[in-house]
């Protein structure tokens, strides 16, 4: 599912350093798996997006709600 590892670049205005504390930057995602996540993200369907990353991702819910902030800003 994930391929390998990207972090916005440091130039973004809105960094606020979270991939410093994790070290893990942002999970590069397959197109299907995008292709899913950006469906949920256009019905406004949260909850299924923060559980996916939680659930079958594995990751805490901090990074989870991160995640989703990126994927709303069109970094994934």
């Amino acid at each position: 599912m994930f391929d390998n590892i990207h972090i916005p670049p440091a130039t973004l205005a809105s960094r606020d350093g979270y991939e410093r504390t994790w070290g893990e930057g942002i999970p590069k995602i397959s197109e299907p798996v995008k292709k899913m996540l950006y469906g949920w993200e256009k019905t406004k369907d949260y909850s299924k997006i923060i559980l996916f990353f939680i659930g079958t991702c594995d990751f805490t819910q901090e990074r989870s709600e991160y995640l989703l902030r990126e994927l709303q800003r069109g970094w994934i």
